[in-house]
């Protein structure tokens, strides 16, 4: 083999190992707990808690953070993890078969490292429209 392709041939594989390298490297870090194995994964995170935002590396394509509220695993809690997609910002009542109660059911989804700790305040105008009235109908029912 000569000299020049084998340097064109190092050169190819340290690139792809860089690149590779610093694609980990900037993977996106997000609160990751299970309110149902780790107490301090409440609705709200206590104030002088020992959670810290972990890399999602090991998330293909890793871009979002998470926390999911309400029936999360077959119990009533709260779960943060890392996500590849985007599951959108909503809340809603849900009742499960057998239970006489609703249970607000929320999703909220972000970008940025650590974004995940508590709930994101963005609501949309059409939200804050229709709340009135579905307050509304749920007092007459």
């Amino acid at each position: 083999m000569n000299e020049h392709k084998f340097s064109t041939m190092k050169f190819t594989y340290l690139a792809l190992v860089l690149l590779f390298l610093s694609k980990n490297a900037t993977a996106i870090m997000c609160y990751q707990c299970n309110s149902t194995s780790e107490r301090t994964c409440g609705e709200s995170l206590p104030q002088h808690h020992s959670l810290v935002p972990l890399s999602c590396s090991h998330i293909q394509e890793a871009q979002f953070c998470v926390k999911m509220t309400g029936v999360v695993e077959g119990q009533l809690g709260t779960k943060r993890f890392c996500s590849s997609r985007d599951w959108g910002n909503y809340c809603e009542w849900v009742q499960r078969p057998g239970d006489e109660r609703e249970y607000r059911a929320c999703v909220f989804t972000c970008q940025t490292d650590g974004c995940n700790h508590a709930h994101m305040t963005r609501v949309s105008l059409a939200t804050l429209l229709i709340m009135p009235f579905l307050l509304i109908t749920r007092l007459m029912v």
